[in-house]
């Protein structure tokens, strides 16, 4: 998160934090987890 700086770290935390407690995830925070996994991987492969 912190080396290519797209996203706020704090707030991936309190989302993945919300996420980990929560026992079912509602669409806007699945779509969040799943652009930032995906950010996260891109980033990876080609940056």
């Amino acid at each position: 998160m912190k080396r290519h700086a797209v996203f706020d770290p704090q707030r991936v935390g309190m989302l993945v934090d919300k996420c980990s407690k929560a026992d079912r995830l509602g669409f806007r925070d699945n779509r969040a987890l799943v652009g930032i996994l995906s950010t996260q991987i891109l980033m990876e492969k080609f940056c």
